[in-house]
């Protein structure tokens, strides 16, 4: 067997698409610190990586992988990990199985970890754009989110289905309901920073127009309409979904079917225009005077189901 050969069969034998992690990155499962912290670990690879590649003779592919490093650590920034800690053990035996001084060596460790590179590169960005809100031509896969999403507050046990009264919840069957009936109902004063309202235990759901949506502080933001009345719907970013999260499987599908059929979104609003049924936990808001918030604060947050019947590719 040729020695390329040899290179193939075990990478293939260790293909790293079929891990777990990977895994689970594909299909948006991975929670926002896991994602951090395997940042914070693979930049000391790609370092080993740069150092090989200059013992293997090329200066131009070390320095291409040294500015990796640079992205890597961009990746980390933007979901508020630390780069500033020594590598786990795992991750320092991998540094040292990826490090050669000698130039043949050095070429079968580059050969070996670069030509899985594309698949991995594609697989990894796919994710991230499906399930975590990255934009998909940001320098490193920069999340668009990077100067706004907190992932955090006050209320935001009550966002994420993560507070302590979230089994009270009724989640099934969804009670039918008009924005219209949501935006008239009663106030309550003050507004509720606990769940202890009947509008916060049950999900309700809306056929509504989708006008437009947004990217707002770790979360997609849509703008309902119907016979003359607005509500917002939100659904957070998978990766800032806490673990005990309830539901967290279908915020994830909300997430991935809107951006997956409706578009990405930005911090800037976008028109849409599609129809859909939305359905989502009650929520309410304290803030006043937001594009489309209903007078009485009124929201679906988060949102565990959206089925596009007109636009969205539907």
């Amino acid at each position: 067997m040729e020695l390329f050969d040899r290179l193939d069969d075990a990478r293939e034998r260790w293909d790293v698409l079929k891990h777990p992690f990977y895994l689970r990155w594909e299909r948006g499962e991975l929670s926002r610190d896991e994602l951090g912290f395997y940042a914070g670990e693979y930049r000391h690879a790609v370092g080993a990586l740069a150092r090989t590649a200059a013992a293997g003779g090329s200066a131009e592919h070390a320095a291409e992988e040294a500015a990796h490093v640079d992205l890597w650590d961009d990746f980390a920034a933007a979901l508020a990990a630390p780069i500033d800690r020594e590598p786990t053990s795992e991750t320092a035996d991998c540094a040292d199985a990826w490090a050669a001084d000698d130039p043949l060596e050095a070429a079968a460790i580059m050969y070996a970890v670069e030509s899985g590179q594309p698949a991995i590169s594609a697989t990894k960005l796919a994710g991230l754009v499906t399930h975590y809100g990255f934009a998909p031509d940001s320098p490193g896969a920069a999340p668009a989110t990077s100067t706004t999403a907190r992932c955090d507050g006050a209320l935001w046990p009550l966002k994420t289905l993560s507070d302590p009264a979230r089994k009270s919840v009724q989640i099934a069957p969804p009670k039918t309901t008009t924005i219209e009936a949501l935006v008239t109902r009663p106030r309550p004063q003050p507004i509720p920073t606990r769940r202890t309202t009947s509008f916060q235990k049950r999900t309700w759901e809306v056929v509504a127009s989708v006008d437009s949506f947004r990217l707002d502080h770790g979360e997609l933001r849509l703008l309902l309409f119907d016979h003359g009345a607005y509500v917002n719907a939100v659904v957070p970013l998978p990766s800032c979904l806490p673990a005990n999260a309830r539901e967290r499987r279908s915020m994830t599908a909300v997430w991935s079917k809107f951006v997956s059929k409706c578009g990405h979104a930005t911090d800037e609003w976008q028109p849409l225009g599609a129809v859909a049924y939305v359905r989502g936990v009650g929520f309410w808001n304290a803030s006043h005077g937001g594009r489309g918030m209903a007078s009485n604060g009124a929201e679906l947050h988060p949102l565990t189901s959206f089925r596009p019947v007109a636009g969205c590719g539907s």
